[in-house]
């Protein structure tokens, strides 16, 4: 499995953590710390992915994010993209 460093871009560009991408069918995109062991935590995610760009420096996604909700109590979602950049095993 590969391991990434997540850069999430909006609202400014800032490193998130290190860990394991998983993208289902579904579209959900998950980023999970460490080696996505079983006890593994979800740093982040989104809804509706879409790959922009894959290249040897990583990886350009994006999606929609949770943000809250509304006076309905519906939930609402805001636009991001994440850089995962191949973390370099040493």
């Amino acid at each position: 499995m590969s391991h990434f460093i997540l850069v999430t871009q909006h609202p400014k560009a800032k490193v998130f953590g290190e860990g394991s991408l998983s993208i289902g069918k579904d579209g959900v995109a998950e980023f999970y710390e460490g080696n996505a062991d079983v006890n593994a935590r979800v740093l982040a995610s989104m809804v509706r992915v879409r790959i922009e760009w894959a290249a040897a420096a990583g990886i350009l996604i994006s999606g929609m994010e949770t943000d809250g909700v509304d006076k309905a109590g519906q939930q609402k979602f805001k636009f991001q993209e994440w850089l995962l950049r191949h973390l370099n095993p040493n």
